[in-house]
């Protein structure tokens, strides 16, 4: 234990803890593609347009091994994005539900473009804000809602 007052060092790697909730997960070994993230494994990417995130998706896809067995994409709109169209993989609108996944099949759910779901939900929001505000100013005097 370190003296009072200074700071215990810690060792420059990732210290491995366990967790007794998790019963299968891969584990990092030496010489283990950077991007064969060990599974389960959560994380963003985030950045602006063309910055390579969904590229970085793609590469961690191509590296995993073993391989997902399953492939989500949740995209505001998927009936027309292509993105994902070389990697195949199930399209959906909403995020699934996490009842919907039983812990064993190694799955990759990717949520792209939700930001721009989020601006138009803005948008709206503003737009019946606005359309209240104005209907309310239009009432005579001694009307209320």
């Amino acid at each position: 234990m370190a003296a009072p007052g200074r700071k215990r060092r810690l060792p420059r790697a990732i210290i491995p803890i366990p967790n007794a909730d998790k019963g299968y997960f891969e584990e990092w070994y030496p010489g283990r593609d950077p991007l064969n993230i060990p599974h389960p494994f959560r994380g963003i990417f985030l950045g602006p347009p063309n910055s390579g995130k969904s590229t970085l998706v793609k590469n961690i896809l191509m590296r995993a091994d073993p391989p997902f067995t399953r492939l989500l994409v949740v995209h505001v709109d998927p009936e027309y994005t292509q993105e994902y169209d070389d990697v195949g993989g199930e399209l959906l609108s909403e995020i699934p539900s996490p009842d919907e996944f039983d812990g064993a099949e190694k799955t990759l759910i990717v949520m792209d473009d939700l930001e721009l779901k989020s601006a138009l939900l803005h948008y709206t929001t503003e737009s019946f804000i606005e359309l209240g505000v104005r209907a309310a100013d239009a009432m005579p005097d001694g009307c209320s809602s």
